[in-house]
């Protein structure tokens, strides 16, 4: 497969490489010095233990590497019989219980006081939270409670002014009457085709 010229620029050639390693080589010599010195320690143990063991009858050999192969494949069983638990565990039937396993699973429940979750997944408590069914109406309302009310906002007071429109007829001054009698005089006169550029 060929490398995206964005991640490209990201990858180091042979003498960069080298480069870095030195340098954190260079930053790092107290620890890795430590550790050599440490690998030495348990080298020099290992081959002490060996020789003191190398008096010891073939049985006991064989059975300190008996012990071993059963210790691991102990583990191994282990494993595998949590994995095929965890595989056929049936779903779980609380948050609690889910949050839990899920804690376990990760190996981090030893971090969380008990106490607390079950206080946080308290059904009551959640209950209590999401319960819309009282009485009281929640202060915030859902965007077609307002459209419905802006409406009827809206419907009453279009009904207002059309009662204030027929209570008070409109009443005409004298110098209205005569302009709106100008302006239909001067509409008919279009209407007959005379238009003397007035």
């Amino acid at each position: 497969w060929t490398v995206p010229q964005q991640v490209d620029g990201c990858f180091l050639d042979e003498d960069e490489k080298r480069a870095v390693q030195k340098s954190w080589e260079f930053l790092n010599a107290d620890w890795l010095k430590e550790q050599a010195a440490k690998e030495a320690a348990l080298k020099t143990a290992s081959d002490a233990f060996n020789a003191s063991n190398a008096n010891c009858p073939e049985y006991a050999r064989n059975l300190v590497e008996a012990s071993k192969a059963s210790v691991s494949k102990s583990r191994k069983e282990k494993r595998q019989k949590r994995a095929e638990e965890a595989k056929n565990a049936p779903p779980a039937a609380t948050a609690l219980e889910a949050c839990t396993r899920v804690l376990e699973s990760k190996k981090l429940i030893k971090h969380f006081n008990p106490d607390r979750l079950k206080e946080l997944f308290n059904p009551d408590r959640l209950k209590e939270l999401f319960d819309t069914s009282s009485g009281e109406k929640s202060p915030k309302k859902s965007r077609t409670e307002t459209v419905i009310e802006n409406k009827k906002e809206v419907e009453i007071e279009e009904e207002k002014d059309e009662e204030e429109d027929e209570e008070e007829p409109y009443e005409m001054y004298a110098e209205e009457k005569f302009y709106e009698d100008q302006v239909e005089e001067e509409e008919e006169e279009e209407e007959d085709g005379y238009d003397f550029g007035l």
